[in-house]
């Protein structure tokens, strides 16, 4: 077993938020005694210490220093997972369709909400698009990264307006499918749709036929 003499502060850390998260979500039997052990042992010698420590609303505060009027919301590094708190708690549950729940921290009840650390470009994305920027918050709690909508939503634009010309593009374009040939008459971008004028049938018959696909 490894002593708490031969861990660094961040491996101390990391058992912290290992037990805190499986409590949290109701996975204690993932806990071995050991663990246990551990987390017992660290929070016990920090209490010794007596270290200072900035309070957990204080420090949700800072991240959100910056907002300047924005809609911000803060995520912070829990164990695998990336969790918010009151109100951007509110706002994420409420944004990306996924639940919340109540946590009592330093004595103070929260409202969190939060998902897999795998998930988080996926509901980054979905945030900004929304109109939000996202203060990611690191491990250590010494640094953070802000994702602004401002800086998303002009490059989802720009895509569809490339999206816009390309499809522009293929107006006109002759294809062969089942051997009959079609001449592309139009596209609807917004619906992923394509007209096509059927020429074999035109040819043979004097009128045409359109066909979607």
């Amino acid at each position: 077993e490894t002593q708490l003499s031969e861990m660094t502060e961040e491996d101390k850390q990391e058992v912290v938020d290992h037990v805190e998260t499986s409590l949290d979500y109701g996975e204690s039997y993932n806990l071995t005694e050991n663990d246990m052990a551990m987390y017992n042992a660290i929070t016990a010698e920090r209490a010794e210490k007596k270290i200072p420590e900035q309070s957990f609303s204080e420090y949700l505060s800072e991240l959100h220093k910056d907002d300047n009027g924005s809609k911000t919301v803060a995520l912070l590094p829990l164990g695998d997972f990336y969790e918010a708190y009151n109100e951007d708690a509110e706002n994420i549950a409420r944004e990306l369709d996924i639940a919340s729940a109540p946590k009592i921290i330093d004595g103070k009840r929260y409202i969190i909400s939060g998902f897999p650390k795998h998930a988080l470009e996926k509901y980054v994305d979905t945030l900004t698009y929304k109109g939000y920027d996202v203060v990611i918050a690191d491990e250590n709690k010494k640094s953070y990264r802000i994702v602004s909508a401002d800086k998303v939503v002009p490059e989802q634009s720009e895509q569809k307006t490339d999206t816009v010309e390309n499809a522009e593009s293929l107006v006109g374009k002759e294809l062969t499918i089942d051997d009959r040939k079609f001449v592309v008459d139009s596209i609807n971008t917004d619906f992923n749709s394509a007209s096509l004028r059927d020429i074999t049938f035109q040819n043979g018959t004097g009128f045409p036929i359109f066909r979607s696909e």
